[in-house]
């Protein structure tokens, strides 16, 4: 057989052969996830969490810690949108003020 492009070695990047072809209005409504309940196998205990989700036993201090983390993270980056939206407004009143 011979391969479409001359710079293919054949090694499979990622494999495609799981994916259901579903359409925006399934996954929008919801009705991707009644269709892959009714199709598809339960998942196994030695298979990876779906969607990313890990499963992580966390302590309750290392919990609060982490939230606070997040927390203290959101807070510094919408400061930095308020400070920056702050000078844009005396920066527009100065020039406003000069016309």
């Amino acid at each position: 057989m011979k391969q479409p492009y001359d710079d293919d070695d054949g090694r499979v990047i990622a494999d495609m052969s799981g994916v259901e072809k579903r359409s925006a209005l399934d996954t929008w409504f919801g009705l991707d996830g009644q269709r892959r309940q009714k199709t598809s196998a339960p998942p196994s205990s030695s298979s990876p969490a779906p969607h990313g989700r890990n499963n992580i036993d966390l302590s309750g201090e290392e919990r609060r810690a982490a939230l606070f983390g997040v927390l203290k993270a959101s807070l510094l980056i919408g400061l930095v949108y308020l400070g920056a939206f702050a000078l844009l407004i005396l920066l527009l009143l100065a020039l406003w003020h000069q016309i």
